[in-house]
């Protein structure tokens, strides 16, 4: 039996190439907007924060026997994050505009109570509320934004290093908005 070698023709030309890639930065910022935090404006008050030291004070007395290192810091970072809990407690923000005021809030309330309602002048007040709703954020945001370049020229006017600061961060809002 004989044996064939079919050899195949190609026209392939193969490419080496060396490439530069910046690879994009990514933000930080992504799921922490509705993050709970400690609300630590709660320890500027005298009060709250004696009543802070003399927790962390108590719950640290019991540490003091402790001769393994990673023992005592996590006693320690317990201690504290229990004090925490119970002096300041957790604030969880809510996501919204900087522009929303508490009335806009309270007619969303009221719109969203007259959502289900299928009545025709439960559907007519729900359009009414939803107007009402668009014109104020419209007003709100309009005059947000007409007080943010208020400051902002002011600042350019005294030349204030402030200056740049707020034209950038104000220049990354308009984008995201």
């Amino acid at each position: 039996m004989q044996t064939v070698d079919h050899i195949c023709g190609s026209d392939h030309n193969p490419v080496l190439a060396y490439l530069n890639i910046k690879l994009q930065k990514m933000s930080n910022n992504r799921g922490t907007a509705l993050t709970s935090h400690w609300n630590t404006e709660l320890l500027k008050t005298d009060n709250t924060k004696q009543q802070f030291k003399e927790l962390t004070d108590t719950k640290l007395q019991n540490s003091t026997d402790i001769e393994e290192l990673e023992e005592l810091w996590m006693n320690i970072k317990s201690s504290i994050l229990e004090a925490a809990e119970e002096t300041c407690g957790k604030l969880i923000p809510t996501k919204r505009r900087q522009w929303m005021t508490t009335a806009i809030l309270h007619k969303m309330e009221e719109r969203r109570l007259c959502k289900n309602d299928t009545t025709e002048m439960g559907q007519r007040k729900y359009r009414q509320f939803r107007h009402d709703i668009q014109r104020l954020c419209r007003k709100a945001k309009i005059e947000f934004i007409n007080s943010k370049c208020m400051e902002i020229e002011k600042l350019e006017a005294t030349h204030n290093p402030l200056f740049y600061k707020k034209v950038k961060k104000r220049s990354t809002q308009t984008r995201s908005q």
